[in-house]
Formats: C-alpha cells, sequence, structure tokens
C-alpha cells in the first residue's frame, strides 16, 4: 500500500479523491515547520561564520567592520538573504508537501473541485473550496510537486486559468494510473505520458518487496 492511502471512488459520471491525514497528529506540522526553521537558521550562522578560502576572513568579519554603504557589508548580507529567502522558498514547498492538510477532489463532466483544509488549521475543520470548469483545465498529469535534496513527492499537476496546480502530495504511480484513466473517460485533458506504465510497475514491485 502507499506511504500516504488515498480513497477513490470511481463511476461512470464522476471521480472522487479522498486524502484524510486527520488521524495523524497536528503537531506533527508544527514540529516540521520548527524544524525547517531551525535548519534555515542554523545553514545562515555556517554561511555567516565559515571561514573564506585561501585565509580570507568570512562573512561575519565583512559585516561586522564595514561600514553599512560599503560593498563589503551590501554583498555579503545579500549572500545571506538570497540564501535565506531560498531555503524558506524550498522549505516551504518541501513541508505542504510532505506533512499536507486534509483534501478531496471531485470531478464529473463538467467541473473539477479541490477542496482542501489550510496547512494552519490544526483542528481540520475549516475548507476551502475551489471549482473550475473542466473545458478550462489542460494538461492534467502526475508529476514532482515538491523536491528537497534529490527526493521527490509525487501528485497530479494541471493548468487552470493559465495557472499552475498542485494536488494530492504522496499520491503514488498506481493511483494516479487509475485517477488519470477515469479523468480522461469523462473528458479532461489528460496528457499521454509514456513513462507512467513504468512507474506504476516500479511501485507495485516496490510494495511486493515489502
Amino acid at each position: 500500500m502507499p506511504e500516504k492511502e488515498f480513497d477513490i471512488v470511481i463511476t461512470e459520471n464522476s471521480v472522487d479523491v479522498r486524502h484524510d491525514v486527520s488521524s495523524e497528529s497536528p503537531k506533527r506540522r508544527f514540529y516540521a515547520g520548527l524544524f525547517f526553521l531551525m535548519l534555515i537558521i542554523l545553514g545562515a550562522c555556517v554561511l555567516v561564520l565559515l571561514p573564506g578560502k585561501h585565509g580570507r576572513p568570512n562573512m561575519w568579519h565583512s559585516l561586522s567592520s564595514s561600514p553599512i554603504d560599503s560593498a563589503d557589508f551590501i554583498v555579503p548580507l545579500s549572500l545571506v538573504l538570497i540564501f535565506v529567502i531560498w531555503m524558506s522558498y524550498v522549505g516551504t514547498r518541501w513541508l505542504l508537501a510532505a506533512y499536507p492538510s486534509d483534501e478531496a477532489l471531485h470531478c464529473d463532466r463538467s467541473t473539477l473541485t479541490v477542496s482542501k483544509v489550510p496547512w494552519l488549521d490544526a483542528g481540520n475543520t475549516r475548507w476551502i473550496t475551489r471549482s473550475y470548469p473542466l473545458m478550462d483545465i489542460s494538461r492534467i498529469r502526475f508529476g514532482v510537486i515538491a523536491s528537497a535534496k534529490g527526493s521527490h513527492i509525487y501528485g497530479i499537476r494541471f493548468l487552470a486559468a493559465g495557472k499552475k496546480q498542485k494536488v494530492l502530495p504522496g499520491l503514488e504511480a498506481p493511483e494516479a494510473a487509475e485517477i488519470l484513466k477515469a479523468l480522461t473517460t469523462l473528458g479532461a485533458d489528460v496528457v499521454d505520458d509514456p513513462k507512467l506504465s513504468k512507474k506504476v510497475e516500479r511501485a507495485l514491485c516496490r510494495r511486493l518487496q515489502v
């Protein structure tokens, strides 16, 4: 079975997918966020305090001894800020995918609806729903929705109103293939991915070995 289970109900006229993580402790998301925050702070400290090459002083020496309007102050500060912003961006995307809140997808022959509990709603009590006319959705496919240090989290991706949408983080290839086949039957614009069948085979083989 996949690491994150999905309830999938397919009929002739609709597809319903529910990703219920309400049984997991809401504190996991808080602790995971705190852990990534500490990693970012630690990384910034290492970047500032790490000695330069060939005996050059570290960034802290330049920041503490140089005038604020000088290049020796602005350049190191810019590097630190870029590092913090980039790590925050990557970390946030990873957190949202690795520790998702409850989510549901419904699709019929006219509309695709995605409902999701806000990530910071620890009680899983409030749902936000977005609906898109099926004719306005394109390029539905199974793909990577978050990456960090060579690790990938997969889900369903599609374009709606010209914007990229990513749903159902943690979905695996066998379940994705089942959902995409049903969406195709409903008339959705699903990308023909010849590599998906191989991903399904690898996932099923991996499950047999567990």
